[in-house]
């Protein structure tokens, strides 16, 4: 018999939760994409247990929604990607390009591209 521990288990929660998370934050899970725990466990070869764990701290932080349908049945998905969320988004990456720009260049007077707020409009 095996006999695991608790602290074992927490490792196997916490490193199944970022796994996830980082499909998420990568689009391999892409918003309102169907959450199925018995598929995510098989993608990360795990038990459901720590998939249960995962998915609970991944809707607490708003990655993952659920839907009631018929009945007392549940859906999970992917968040979906809202309008504020694209406009961060373009915020930051214009932000970091600026950056990069003003680094690459050496040059504080180059005009960060990010300054421009008629790109950022949705």
């Amino acid at each position: 018999m095996v006999v695991v521990s608790k602290e074992s288990n927490n490792n196997i929660s916490d490193t199944t939760f970022r796994r996830l998370r980082e499909l998420i934050v990568h689009g391999k899970l892409a918003p309102g994409s169907r959450v199925i725990e018995a598929d995510l466990a098989d993608r990360l070869r795990v038990s459901r247990t720590p998939i249960r764990a995962a998915r609970h701290r991944l809707q607490q932080e708003g990655y993952i929604v659920v839907t009631s349908i018929a009945g007392s049945k549940e859906r999970l998905s992917v968040a979906p990607l809202t309008k504020e969320d694209a406009r961060e988004l373009y915020w930051i990456v214009g932000h970091l390009e600026g950056s990069a720009l003003v680094l690459s260049t050496g040059s504080e007077s180059a005009r960060c591209p990010c300054q421009r707020t008629e790109a950022f409009e949705l």
